[in-house]
């Protein structure tokens, strides 16, 4: 692979950038290798790696920073059964393609927010109807049981194949349906706590009609906690999609500085007043931390100067 100095535009990348930027392009064409037994006329492997290499490093020219190279990179590996066959598609048209197959590929795009709960709910029930329209699966994780009890009293009667999995659910059903959680129109809902660590399956019908969707309804203040639930699709190579649906209800109790109205709600905004909040959390920790760490400094300090007289 060549090494790349500038982004385009005449940037210079860091020395992290280019750490950064070389694992993710190794990860990223090692998944193309996955195709190899479905090339039987290549008896070359280099051959074969040069030709699968080439969108990648086509991509890589064109970028302007390490998130746009990280964006198109991935976008690339996730579409990649688009552009196997190069001489008949190029890459501009396969992310295209890829776009308009998966939505919300990019983040900004993928953000839903209703005003009321009503239209919140809704929202959802649309989303998972045009999902399971094409012949897919979708996993909707909800912030609590209640939450999930609200959303079933209003469109229980509406939906077919419908599972509920939570951290309550008996242990034989939770397999059953972690299991079915993949199966073409199949809706899963369920709660935060089953957003992690979870291995939801997928069927290959599933698969080839772009994976299992999921769809969280809350904003999450630990990210680590949506990097998670964001993870419970397209696992292993596998395909899939993600987005949010979220109530600016929900959101005005968060405490967080979004603006007074939905319309003002993007998930810049929301990432950043999130991060805000978190560094004041933490400031706030680490000065209790010391406070308590000087009482007790002091502490120590008084105990050493008293002369416990006539006990020894």
């Amino acid at each position: 692979m060549m090494t790349k100095i500038c982004w385009n535009g005449g940037e210079k990348l860091t020395e992290l950038e280019k750490v950064k930027s070389t694992a993710l392009m190794i990860s990223s064409v090692r998944s193309c290798l996955l195709y190899l037994n479905e090339q039987p006329d290549y008896a070359n492997f280099d051959q074969y790696l040069g030709e699968n290499s080439r969108p990648f490093m086509a991509v890589s020219k064109e970028c302007t920073s390490f998130e746009d190279f990280k964006k198109r990179v991935l976008l690339i590996k996730e579409s990649f059964w688009y552009i196997r066959n190069l001489n008949a598609i190029n890459i501009d048209t396969a992310l295209k393609l890829f776009k308009k197959d998966n939505h919300g590929i990019y983040i900004e795009e993928l953000l839903q927010s209703a005003h009321v709960r009503s239209d919140w709910m809704n929202a959802i029930f649309s989303r998972i109807n045009a999902i399971l329209n094409s012949m897919r699966s979708v996993l909707v994780i909800f912030d609590a049981e209640e939450t999930v009890d609200a959303f079933m009293h209003h469109f229980a009667d509406q939906l077919d194949r419908l599972n509920i999995l939570t951290i309550n659910t008996d242990l034989d059903k939770k397999e059953k349906y972690i299991t079915e959680s993949g199966v073409a129109k199949t809706i899963t809902l369920t709660t935060r706590e089953m957003g992690r660590g979870v291995d939801y399956k997928t069927s290959v019908a599933v698969e080839k009609n772009g994976g299992v969707h999921v769809i969280q309804t809350f904003f999450s203040l630990d990210i680590k906690e949506e990097t998670q639930i964001k993870g419970r699709t397209a696992r292993k190579d596998n395909r899939g999609s993600y987005e949010m649906i979220l109530c600016y209800e929900h959101l005005s109790k968060l405490d967080l500085p979004i603006g007074s109205s939905k319309s003002d709600v993007t998930y810049k905004k929301l990432c950043g007043a999130r991060d805000s909040l978190n560094k004041e959390l933490y400031s706030r920790r680490d000065a209790h931390v010391q406070a308590a760490n000087a009482k007790q400094r002091a502490m120590i300090d008084f105990y050493k100067g008293v002369k416990f007289k006539g006990f020894f």
